[in-house]
């Protein structure tokens, strides 16, 4: 198989637990560029021993990190992906008849298939979703946000099919970790924008907001892997709010 005229990007930090196996499923594509911000687990050393380019960087945000990664790439054509995303066989075979065409579109969507702590869920809103993830440079690009950032795309966008199977958080402790991070970024993002939102609402909110996850968006089909996803997706609201009003005071 010859390798298509694509470069996937990704960008690390300690990510030697998942980056070979995101790397192994990336043989379709003509150059993979990994941006790493500071790992200290061997993430660079096994990303460059199968053949990736490995450019270390400190890290700017999601959204500017990821743009930055885009930048770099040779290829017109943008596959963004992070370390513990792998491509399965089906989205492979999609991405390849739609270059055996010549693609249609500017951009392209993918089916992510969300994994919690070894669940696949099945059910609910939350199991899977459709980020574009496939583009051409001149037509899309990564929007700054710090957190929570997407390809603005000016052009059709058309939707691949198979899955893009996501291992966001293999253990508790990795999702707290990444939950700190987030919250973080998204609390600093809270304050740049001025935005003032109160504590005590968003408290009283938790019990709405758990009943949402649990209920409404069938997490209580996925077992007790839905049932703690749940709960901490309720809490995250507070946390960053919580974060803005402490960063706030110490300004």
């Amino acid at each position: 198989m010859c390798a298509l005229p694509i470069t996937a990007v990704i960008i690390t930090l300690n990510e030697a637990s998942t980056i070979k196996r995101c790397i192994n499923a990336l043989s379709f594509c003509s150059e993979v560029i990994v941006v790493d911000s500071g790992s200290m687990d061997g993430t660079k050393s096994i990303a460059e021993s199968m053949g990736a380019i490995v450019v270390t960087e400190p890290f700017r945000g999601y959204g500017r990190q990821k743009q930055f990664a885009c930048s770099l790439a040779r290829n017109q054509w943008i596959l963004s992906i992070d370390a513990d995303e792998v491509v399965t066989d089906a989205l492979r075979t999609s991405i390849l008849h739609e270059f055996e065409k010549g693609p249609r579109h500017k951009a392209y969507a993918v089916p992510r298939r969300f994994y919690f702590l070894g669940k696949r869920f099945a059910y609910g809103r939350g199991a899977i979703d459709h980020p574009v993830r496939l583009f051409h440079a001149e037509s899309g690009g990564f929007t700054s946000d710090s957190v929570h950032e997407r390809v603005s795309v000016r052009g059709s966008v058309g939707t691949l099919d198979g899955e893009l199977d996501h291992y966001s958080y293999i253990t508790l402790e990795q999702y707290l970790e990444k939950f700190n991070t987030y919250t973080t970024l998204a609390a600093q993002q809270i304050v740049a924008s001025g935005k003032h939102r109160s504590v005590a609402t968003t408290t009283a909110l938790i019990p709405m907001a758990f009943f949402i996850h649990y209920v409404v968006r069938l997490n209580c089909l996925n077992g007790w892997q839905g049932l703690v996803w749940s709960v901490l997706s309720a809490v995250y609201p507070l946390v960053k709010v919580a974060k803005a009003r402490s960063l706030r005071h110490d300004q």
